[in-house]
């Protein structure tokens, strides 16, 4: 098969598979019938997309390019590097992509998953969906996505909170253009649409204008036409242009503050002027604030009188509005670029997230594989949210993937809270879970579905409403080296040591981020193939430093640390110590880091891990 003939195939095989992924999704979403084979074909549908893209993301057909374009658009900057070299939003073969680009796409897609224990990946169905109606309601010939402005913002974001349209229709704003005779029409004005986005952010607010037949992010000042954007002189037609445009400025800001409080002060500003305009030869009192302004308005020359008799003409004013708004909306721009996401997934948002403490420590079986054992517990406070005296079931599925992210084990148990503490710091013991088996990289997605609790005719526990959930992934997790050749140790555990006798590796594991100082709070950890010496002991050292660290991790002073020696007879040894915080209250992040010298051998290993101290 020749290299065009490949392209064209591959090419026809995204958007048959894509159609086919949309067509089942809404099945699926529209019908409680056959959802169980609807679900297999889409679960099928969508490694057939992930396949596609492997496969055929190296080709140069428009309709591939035109795909990897619009997941340009949500992909983070790191993984544009290793998908292309150069800037896919521009025309085409501006970008050269790399050769390894399908396995990196398919790799992130399935890291992206937002609930792993189902068998579809949620954010991916999302992002076709919604390429899939942007395609069909916002096209445009014009950039490499096939999309317009709104569609590329529509597969970014999914669905606005709010659409509306600013209209130029309204009685008040008509009469006046026949009033002071029409300087434009009202067909002069363009079309428009306004989305927000209040529910990702405060600055996610949107304005597209329609400009050579297409619709494109502006500002407010691009809403009037060009002939209201300049020549406001002080003649007769100069005078008529600035009444008209102070009119369509009202009107403009009036129905963007309903929208958002950010135009708000922008309608009063011009509401206010106007209205003072109307009352010739009236003193118009106005609070602002604590203080009034008063102006008198001439009718003859078209001028506000301000207090002192400063006088300030309506063309000047208007032309001030215009500039300040639009430096206003750059300004907009700048901070919602800054504040909004790259993305925005709506799969959490039926869904109060449930907040859950995550900590991992791997250790070395002793045929040489990796055991990976997970510590987690929902944070104080997560699972009672009211006084109700209610029980729970927590489902907790353990996602076990290769180093792509392809499955290997799914397991789930079930816990039954009952009896949970009054109070709102109630938390129940802290669990563990445990993977076998790894020898290679890999990496781990967690899942935690909470129910309420109810009891079946026959008095089983069964679960109710679903109340919350929370899913987390633990990536590009290496095996430990289980050659036997070189020293190794396990990571640190944290650990709850309550008893002044230590009873090594059997402590409460502490799954948290934060901690008190006054709790007793250690570390386990475990050392391997230490080295004998020709008397057949093992020696070695251990020594811990904690420091404090900044959010990007550098070090905010010299740490703290000391040393012990060790004499062993074994070459794997098991340690657990308490940690003295008391000096370390308020400290904010800290970084406890663990060194092993074998002193034999002269060789080291080191693990750390991070507590915020409150």
């Amino acid at each position: 098969m020749n290299h065009s003939h490949t392209s064209s195939f591959a090419a026809a095989r995204v958007v048959t598979v894509l159609c086919g992924i949309a067509a089942v999704a809404g099945f699926v979403s529209g019908s409680s019938h056959g959802q169980d084979s609807a679900l297999v074909a889409l679960v099928s549908d969508t490694e057939d997309y992930l396949d596609v893209l492997h496969d055929g993301v190296s080709g140069d057909s428009a309709v591939v390019l035109r795909h990897i374009a619009q997941l340009w658009l949500i992909l983070p900057d790191d993984i544009k590097h290793r998908v292309a070299e150069g800037d896919l939003a521009l025309p085409p073969r501006a970008a050269q992509i790399r050769s390894d680009a399908g396995q990196t796409l398919v790799d992130w897609w399935r890291r992206q998953d937002p609930l792993p224990a189902s068998p579809v990946n949620e954010r991916l169905l999302e992002h076709v969906q919604r390429v899939q109606f942007a395609e069909t309601h916002y096209v445009s010939d014009g950039h490499v996505t096939g999309l317009d402005a709104r569609g590329e913002v529509y597969v970014r974001y999914g669905r606005p909170e709010r659409e509306v349209v600013v209209r130029f229709d309204e009685p008040e704003f008509t009469d006046k253009l026949f009033q002071v005779g029409m300087v434009v029409d009202r067909s002069d004005f363009p079309e428009n649409m306004f989305w927000r986005y209040g529910h990702i952010d405060g600055a996610g607010h949107y304005l597209f204008v329609k400009s050579d037949g297409e619709y494109r992010i502006a500002g407010t000042t691009e809403l009037l036409p060009r002939r209201l954007r300049t020549g406001f002189t002080q003649g007769k037609r100069g005078q008529r242009r600035t009444e008209i445009a102070l009119a369509a400025m009202r009107t403009i800001y009036r129905q963007l503050a309903a929208e958002a409080p950010v135009f708000l002060d922008r309608y009063s500003e011009v509401d206010n002027y106007i209205s003072d305009s109307e009352m010739p030869g009236r003193v118009a009192a106005r609070t602002l604030g604590e203080a009034f302004q008063r102006s008198v308005l001439d009718q003859d020359d078209d001028t506000q009188m301000q207090p002192g008799g400063e006088e300030r003409p309506a063309s000047e004013f208007v032309q001030r509005v215009i500039t300040s708004s639009s430096l206003r909306d750059d300004q907009m721009a700048y901070q919602r670029d800054l504040l909004m996401p790259k993305t925005f997934t709506e799969v959490h948002r039926a869904l109060p997230l449930l907040p859950v403490g995550v900590r991992t420590a791997r250790f070395l079986e002793r045929d040489g594989t990796t055991r990976t054992e997970l510590y987690w517990g929902p944070v104080p406070g997560a699972l009672r949210r009211t006084d109700l005296d209610e029980d729970y079931l927590l489902y907790v599925t353990t996602v076990h993937m290769d180093a792509r992210y392809r499955r290997r084990a799914v397991n789930t148990r079930l816990i039954q809270v009952t009896d949970l503490p009054k109070g709102s710091d109630a938390v129940i013991p802290a669990q563990r879970d445990v993977l076998l088996g790894d020898t290679a990289m890999y990496n781990i997605a967690v899942q935690w579905d909470l129910y309420r609790l109810v009891r079946n005719q026959g008095g089983w526990a069964v679960p109710g409403q679903r109340l919350r959930v929370a899913a987390d992934y633990m990536d590009s997790l290496s095996a430990l080296d289980g050659s036997g050749k070189a020293l190794e140790m396990s990571d640190l555990k944290p650990v709850m040591i309550w008893s002044a006798v230590e009873l090594t590796g059997e402590s409460e594991p502490y799954p948290y981020l934060q901690i008190d100082t006054d709790v007793p709070l250690g570390v386990y950890f475990e050392i391997y193939n230490l080295r004998y010496g020709r008397d057949d002991y093992t020696r070695y050292s251990v020594t811990y430093q904690i420091s404090r660290r900044t959010e990007d991790g550098r070090m905010r002073q010299a740490p703290a640390s000391v040393s012990t020696s060790y004499t062993g007879t074994r070459s794997r040894e098991q340690q657990e110590v308490l940690l003295d915080l008391t000096d370390w209250k308020d400290a904010g992040l800290v970084d406890v880091r663990v060194t092993v010298h074998d002193l034999t051998a002269g060789r080291s290993a080191t693990r750390s891990i991070a507590f915020e101290l409150l």
